[in-house]
């Protein structure tokens, strides 16, 4: 597929911002037609959508809870949709581990309401690591879309459905994801095997199209490069 046809829309996960995609961009040409959606948590919101033309490759590429947030219409017009560090169901399935989560999910909410700035910072450095280097907070925020969000990890009650009709799928995850499990990342490949295909990126945590962007562009760009063509 030639690059000038392809269209890449990117919703990023919680606590992020659209520069989050900013490292990856840099190793796109021109050619690539990038937007970037904006949850509005530290700054307004930014909605793009596809544009009309047929014969462009839609791809929308999103990171964690970008891949609930973004809305349907993207959904249902994307050629491709690539996951990164995300999931279907976020809560572990066994009982103990789930228990643990949600009582750390609890305290992370309560912490939120009185230190929001300094919930984040534990947040950007768990999930930055491995690497050394995290986002720095930003000053302001929108403090009642960010709280809202974070519950909806304990809540779990995530829709799927939307996903099964997107012609391809691709999977990325990080093999020291130390928020969300790379066996949730696999079971949900599992559930979308006849659609999608999974690849893992050593030594890389949940941020890891920021902090590792030229692994990320490498899979992306060979798999975006396999499409010969675009049903339209």
């Amino acid at each position: 597929m030639d690059s000038s046809n392809t269209e890449i829309i990117a919703c990023h996960g919680w606590a992020m911002t659209s520069s989050f995609w900013n490292p990856l961009i840099e190793y796109f040409d021109e050619d690539y037609r990038f937007k970037k959606s904006d949850r509005g948590y530290f700054s307004d919101p930014n909605s793009p959508e596809f544009s009309e033309k047929n014969g462009k490759l839609k791809v929308l590429l999103t990171h964690s809870l970008g891949l609930h947030w973004c809305s349907d219409d993207l959904v249902n017009s994307a050629d491709h949709l690539v996951i990164m560090g995300g999931f279907l169901n976020y809560q572990p399935f066994e009982n103990s581990k789930q228990n643990r989560s949600k009582l750390m999910l609890r305290e992370m909410l309560s912490q939120f309401v009185e230190t929001p700035k300094k919930v984040l910072e534990e947040f950007y450095r768990k999930a930055s690591q491995p690497a050394g280097s995290y986002p720095k907070v930003p000053e302001s925020l929108n403090h009642e879309l960010l709280l809202e969000d974070l519950n909806l990890f304990l809540e779990d009650q995530f829709p799927r459905q939307r996903f099964f009709d997107v012609p391809q799928i691709t999977i990325l995850h990080g093999t020291d994801d130390h928020v969300v499990s790379r066996h949730q990342a696999r079971e949900m490949y599992h559930e979308l095997r006849y659609y999608s295909q999974y690849f893992e990126l050593k030594q890389s945590g949940h941020l890891f199209p920021f902090t590792n962007p030229g692994a990320c562009y490498e899979i992306i760009k060979s798999v975006l490069s396999s499409r010969t063509e675009v049903d339209v």
